[in-house]
């Protein structure tokens, strides 16, 4: 497993920390991956049944310094493009690297 085990807030964080451990399988050494998450919403089921994880710069930094495949190479949070005042996006990128 590509990230050390740590208290899980639930199950969904350790799904999204076992997809960015498969997703290091289909990079090669150096490679990158992005993700975008909602910034500023509260954890939980949206009205249309969907889960929602809010994630803020400090606890991803946190899970990925566990991490024994990734690193953030950039961090960046960008306004809604449809303009809901409810919540940002939280942009990374990971870098594929030997630690």
């Amino acid at each position: 497993m590509c990230l050390g085990t740590g208290q899980k807030r639930h199950d969904r964080l350790a799904e999204i920390k076992e997809f960015i451990c498969r997703a290091s399988d289909y990079l090669r050494l150096n490679g990158v991956l992005y993700i975008s998450m909602k910034k500023g919403i509260q954890t939980g089921n949206d009205n249309n049944g969907r889960f929602f994880t809010d994630f803020s710069e400090r606890e991803v930094h946190k899970i990925m310094a566990k991490s024994t495949t990734f690193v953030v190479a950039d961090s960046w949070v960008t306004e809604d493009k449809l303009s809901r005042d409810d919540f940002k996006w939280l942009n990374l990128i990971l870098k594929k690297c030997e630690k």
